[in-house]
């Protein structure tokens, strides 16, 4: 980042600039983000869940439309063709289109999801902590993963296995 042109560049060595907009990466970003969404679709006349602020409701008769967020990818799920014409050409409005026909987004196909879970058992020369791993995979893409060290001592390589698929388990559910 640089001082904007127009300050005053000779006294700024102790001085703090403030930042009007958010910019990728910084903690408070992904807030700004959020609610940006947030707002663009209650305009649009959604109605937010009450249970999981990520969710967004629109239903009118026998018309749904789901809109899940998750970090910076949105799932929308409608039971009526006409909606996802109508909300496409509403997006196609605010994002250039092209991007997306020339970089196409995987398309979420029905498919099996499976889950690969390891543990080495005391391999830490230290304190002799197993290092565990899982990941899952939908429709050829990881979706889900960990590699950490275990907060407890294994006392055997099955009981190091068996912690590791408690928590792909967890993860899983």
């Amino acid at each position: 980042m640089e001082i904007p042109e127009n300050s005053d560049s000779k006294n700024c060595d102790n001085k703090v600039l403030r930042l009007k907009k958010a910019i990728y990466g910084l903690k408070q970003s992904a807030r700004a983000w959020y609610i940006k969404v947030e707002s663009s679709l209650l305009n649009l006349g959604f109605k937010k869940s009450k249970y999981e602020p990520c969710l967004f409701m629109k239903c009118h008769d026998d018309v749904k439309v789901y809109v899940a967020i998750f970090v910076d990818d949105f799932f929308v799920f409608y039971n009526c063709d006409n909606i996802y014409k109508e909300m496409r050409s509403v997006l196609e409005e605010a994002v250039n289109d092209n991007c997306s026909e020339t970089y196409p987004y995987q398309q979420k196909n029905i498919t099996d999801l499976h889950g690969f879970v390891d543990a080495d058992w005391a391999s830490c020369n230290i304190d002799r902590r197993s290092y565990t791993g899982y990941c899952f995979v939908l429709s050829g893409s990881v979706i889900s993963y960990e590699s950490r060290k275990k907060g407890t001592v294994a006392l055997s390589s099955t009981e190091a296995e068996y912690m590791a698929l408690a928590e792909a388990c967890k993860e899983a559910i």
